[in-house]
């Protein structure tokens, strides 16, 4: 189960912020939730695109060319 944390939590093997998502078992995520240390993260299956950048153009290297 995927989820955002809302506080920051540390344990043995284990830290994190507020914001950070992590994939850990139900058990673990339900008990945290619970406690309000997270909250699910939805799952998404669709699969997005990220448009690329175009807005920027590549300069030349400098220097001798490799051979």
């Amino acid at each position: 189960m995927k989820i955002r944390f809302t506080t920051s939590l540390q344990g043995p093997g284990m830290s994190a912020a507020p914001g950070d998502e992590m994939e850990i078992r139900d058990k673990d995520a339900l008990r945290l939730i619970k406690a309000g240390y997270a909250v699910l993260v939805p799952v998404d299956d669709t699969e997005r695109a990220i448009p690329q950048d175009v807005s920027h153009e590549t300069r030349p290297r400098r220097g001798r060319p490799r051979k």
